[in-house]
C-alpha cells in the first residue's frame, strides 16, 4: 500500500497539509481518500489488505487485554474485513458479530467472512456511520482505528451515531492509540502525521477522546493499556444521555 502512487504522490505534497492542516490526497487527486477508494478497486483491495495485515499484528493484544462477554453480540464498526471482530468470535464461541462498513466494503469482505468458518455468527450490514442507523441493542461496539480517519466534527457525528445504538449497559470500545503528554517519540505521533497527508484526521490525548466522547453523550469508564500502539478506551452511555432517551 506504501508504495502504491496514491501514497508516494500524497506525501510529495506533505508541505501542503503541513502548512494548511488539509489532506494532501485531496489536492492530488482531487477527491477524499475513502471516496477515492471507493471508485478505484484495484487500490481498494490493496488499501483493504494492508489494513487487515496491520490490524492482525494487534488483535491478539486487544484480546489478551479486554475481556469480552461470553454471550450476545459485538458490532465491529468500520471493520473492513472483521479481523478483529473474527478474532473475537473464535475465543468466545457463544458470541455474535456484525461488522458495519461501507456497501463495497462488505461485499469485498464477504469472501474473508466466510473463510473464518463462522457461519451466521459472523454477518456484514452495509451504511454509512455519520448518517445510517447502526444495529442496536448490541453488548459491545468497538471502533477500531476509525475515529482517527476524522477530523473532530467528524468524528463526533461517528460517536453521535452508537450512542442513541447502544442499549443500557452496552460498552464502547474505541481502540485507538493514545498521544500521552510527555515529550516522547511514541509511534502515535508518525501515525498523525500519515491520517492528515491521507484521509486527513489525526490521533488525540486521552482528554481530547473524553471530550470527543462527552459531546456524544458517553462517559470514559477506563483506559487500558495493550502491548501493542493501541489503547482500549472503555465507554458508556451517561447518565444524562440515557434520561433523555
Amino acid at each position: 500500500m506504501l508504495g502504491e502512487t496514491e501514497s508516494w504522490r500524497s506525501w510529495g505534497e506533505v508541505m501542503h497539509s503541513v502548512r494548511t492542516g488539509e489532506p494532501a490526497f485531496d489536492k492530488v487527486f482531487g477527491a477524499s481518500q475513502f471516496d477515492y477508494l471507493a471508485a478505484h478497486p484495484d487500490g481498494a483491495r490493496s488499501f483493504d489488505a494492508a489494513m487487515a495485515e496491520r490490524s492482525s499484528a494487534d488483535d491478539d493484544a486487544v484480546l489478551a487485554a479486554w475481556t469480552f462477554p461470553p454471550i450476545g453480540t459485538v458490532v465491529d464498526i468500520g471493520g473492513g474485513r472483521g479481523t478483529l471482530l473474527s478474532a473475537v468470535l473464535l475465543a468466545r464461541l457463544q458470541l455474535h458479530g456484525i461488522v458495519f462498513d461501507l456497501a463495497h466494503v462488505i461485499e469485498r469482505a464477504r469472501p474473508a467472512f466466510a473463510a473464518q468458518g463462522l457461519g451466521s455468527r459472523l454477518q456484514g450490514a452495509s451504511g454509512v456511520f455519520f448518517a445510517d442507523e447502526l444495529p442496536r441493542d448490541a453488548q459491545v461496539y468497538m471502533l477500531k482505528e476509525v475515529i482517527h480517519d476524522w477530523d473532530d466534527a467528524r468524528a463526533l457525528a461517528i460517536l453521535n451515531a452508537c450512542s442513541p445504538a447502544m442499549a443500557l449497559g452496552a460498552t464502547l470500545l474505541l481502540i485507538e492509540p493514545v498521544i500521552a503528554s510527555r515529550n516522547e517519540p511514541p509511534f502515535a505521533k508518525l501515525l498523525d502525521l500519515f491520517m492528515l497527508v491521507g484521509p486527513g484526521g489525526r490521533e488525540r490525548t486521552e482528554s481530547e477522546h473524553v471530550s470527543l466522547l462527552m459531546g456524544a453523550g458517553l462517559e470514559l469508564r477506563n483506559v487500558v493499556a495493550t502491548t501493542s500502539a493501541l489503547s482500549i478506551l472503555e465507554a458508556v452511555r451517561s447518565p444524562v444521555a440515557i434520561a433523555r432517551s
